[in-house]
């Protein structure tokens, strides 16, 4: 839209850029990188639809419900850990958003809105 200020958005990512790489490993390390790309693609997909969701990431990554790492203070254990690899995947879909469509992931059972995919033992969804 004509009234999004990039550099703000470039700000803002930069400061928040560290938590954003610890949820993406908290809530996928486990799925590998593709798994790591769709977390890192549904907050993306998030912060871009300021209409649906908060438009800042970190008010994306801090939503109330949203990402258990944040309330269970799993993210903060993270801290550090294959952060270069993780830093790198989230660069690149900054840069590049792989997963356009997705906006929820749940493991077990598809959660909220239209059901796109399962992979591994995550099911994601768009809207």
């Amino acid at each position: 839209p004509d009234h999004v200020d990039q550099e703000m958005i470039d700000d803002e990512i930069s400061e928040h850029f560290d938590l954003f790489c610890d949820v993406v490993f908290a809530e996928n390390g486990n799925q590998g990188d593709k798994g790591l790309r769709l977390a890192a693609d549904t907050i993306i997909n998030r912060m871009r639809n300021g209409e649906k969701f908060n438009d800042t990431m970190y008010a994306v990554l801090t939503a109330p419900n949203q990402f258990s790492c944040i309330s269970d203070g799993g993210a903060a254990k993270w801290h550090g850990h294959t952060r270069e690899h993780v830093r790198k995947i989230c660069q690149e879909e900054l840069a590049d958003t792989t997963y356009t469509n997705v906006y929820y992931f749940r493991t077990g059972h598809y959660g909220c809105g239209k059901q796109l995919f399962k992979y591994k033992d995550v099911y994601y969804s768009g809207i």
